[in-house]
């Protein structure tokens, strides 16, 4: 039994997290090897971007926590290849209440679980797939962490784009240096995010986004789902989640919660991060 299942068997074994046991859409990611898909003969579809490309300082992103040294990258993919293929699944699926499979959040039930770095690490391992591209979305206002760490905090992004219909969205999407990985950041209004979502429907706009190539992924690093208005504001409008607990530290009942509030009307993939010994303790 690897050190994950055993987490998860440790999770579900208390009475206190009995309901914690993943049921309909709730799907829980071991973060550990599996077999490397086949190489696909289709390519993703390259896309031009209006905003300047940015160059990923892998030395300044491990120093601030949020990537793995170069020399653990190779186990790093192994690990991630179980949550990519889950992401990949969802884009394909064929049920019509899920028509936005290609905008996945990644979120958490409490602040500090993982979600940046994840959702980092994740969306980079994506980029790896020959048939998609990927952006990297910060809709976290209450953090803007990816975005500052990426030093494109003052750049136009996701907020600009809310607030102004006209605007095209690649024209704010920042290319990388890392082939078929891109960058929208916050934007100018990154406080405003929750009142803007409120007061535009955007639902229209994004659904026309998502169609444009269901190969694109937009991977949006999102607030804390009990964190307040911000994520419900945000998560209304994907097509799928992943859902970060910190073994050790999250506490039952707010998984609990969370997940209650997340519903059931979209996928909602579980990923166990900081999973270190089978005796790690389960909050």
């Amino acid at each position: 039994m690897s050190k994950i299942q055993d987490a998860i068997r440790r999770l579900r074994s208390d009475n206190d997290s009995a309901d914690l046991a993943p049921t309909g859409e709730h799907q829980v990611i071991p973060i550990e090897p599996s077999a490397e898909p086949s190489a696909a003969d289709a390519r993703a579809r390259e896309w031009l971007y209006g905003g300047r490309e940015i160059q990923i300082d892998r030395m300044r992103l491990s120093a601030a926590g949020l990537l793995e040294p170069a020399d653990s990258q190779k186990s790093v993919i192994g690990e991630y290849r179980p949550i990519r293929q889950a992401v990949i699944q969802g884009l394909t699926a064929k049920d019509a209440a899920r028509p936005l499979g290609n905008l996945t959040a990644v979120s958490s039930a409490v602040a500090k679980d993982g979600r940046t770095f994840l959702s980092l690490n994740l969306a980079m391992n994506l980029a790896k797939d020959p048939k998609h591209s990927v952006v990297l979305v910060d809709g976290d206002s209450s953090n803007q962490r990816l975005s500052e760490v990426l030093g494109v905090k003052s750049e136009q992004g996701l907020t600009d784009w809310i607030a102004e219909p006209s605007m095209e969205l690649d024209s704010v999407i920042m290319p990388t240096d890392i082939a078929d990985l891109a960058i929208l950041p916050i934007g100018g209004q990154g406080d405003q995010l929750v009142s803007l979502l409120f007061d535009r429907d955007v639902s229209d706009r994004l659904e026309t986004v998502s169609a444009l190539d269901r190969q694109r992924i937009f991977l949006f690093d999102s607030p804390a789902v009990l964190g307040g208005d911000s994520t419900t504001a945000l998560l209304k409008h994907v097509g799928q989640i992943i859902f970060v607990i910190c073994a050790g530290k999250t506490p039952r009942s707010a998984v609990r919660d969370a997940l209650t509030r997340l519903g059931s009307n979209r996928p909602v993939k579980i990923v166990l991060n900081q999973v270190l010994a089978p005796s790690d303790p389960i909050a």
